[in-house]
């Protein structure tokens, strides 16, 4: 067009497009356009670390069992007596909260004897259980160890009784009770003998020391026990006779 602008003086405005209302640049003069700010940058968060022994089938993997060792404790008692309150003990380690339950037998009873001896202390209904008495027991390898009673000899007492005192010439019974074993007799000081299972008095003064004993059987030891009596003289009468009369000179 003859009489317009240059062409490296290009109006920016009409190149645009007539009537866009926006400023006119200078002539001459080239502009950019503005560019948007850049958005921040997202904070670096590393990703969590797979221990890929953990993770078997998107499962957690289970926790190996827990060795645990439970002995019965061994016990002795005498024969005749009640059976002790029974205990035991552990090697290893109970995990936190966690208890033992179990119940401890054996096949002794009060009339058991010294030679069917020593018997066996197990545990029985053995279990774990955590702090609600949830059953736990599956956490653990149990191993359980029998313990041993033993029965031994009980002590015992010789009983007898004699009267204070035997008169010469007369005898006394002999009879003791024990608990276990036969019983003898034996005059240890004194002067009375025994016969025929019977104490004989062979003088009437003085006193007779009788002992009594037993040697015990397999279930109750030895014991003997002593009395002490009095000889007494015997009463005695005087028997004579006279005639009814006596003739003077005679």
């Amino acid at each position: 067009v003859a009489g317009g602008p240059a062409a490296d003086n290009l109006d920016i405005s009409t190149a645009a497009g007539g009537g866009g209302g926006a400023p006119a640049a200078p002539t001459g003069t080239s502009v950019a356009a503005a560019a948007p700010p850049s958005p921040p940058a997202a904070p670096s968060i590393p990703a969590p670390s797979v221990n890929i022994g953990q993770i078997v089938n998107q499962r957690p993997q289970e926790l190996a069992p827990v060795a645990l060792t439970l002995r019965a404790n061994d016990f002795s008692r005498a024969f005749g007596a009640p059976n002790p309150d029974f205990g035991f003990s552990i090697k290893g380690n109970l995990l936190a909260g966690h208890s033992v339950v179990t119940d401890l037998r054996t096949t002794a009873n009060n009339f058991s004897g010294v030679s069917g001896g020593p018997y066996e202390i197990t545990l029985e209904g053995l279990r774990i259980l955590d702090g609600s008495g949830g059953d736990v027991t599956k956490r653990y390898n149990l191993t359980s160890v029998s313990g041993a009673l033993t029965i031994f000899q009980a002590e015992q007492s010789v009983n007898f009784a004699l009267s204070s005192n035997l008169t010469f010439g007369t005898e006394a019974g002999l009879e003791a009770g024990v608990r276990g074993g036969e019983v003898s007799f034996e005059v240890v000081s004194g002067s009375a003998e025994i016969v025929g299972g019977k104490l004989v008095a062979t003088s009437g003064t003085g006193s007779v020391v009788v002992r009594a004993s037993t040697p015990g059987n397999e279930n109750y030891l030895g014991a003997n026990a002593e009395q002490t009596i009095t000889l007494a003289k015997a009463e005695q009468s005087v028997n004579f006779a006279l005639s009814s009369n006596l003739t003077f000179g005679t």
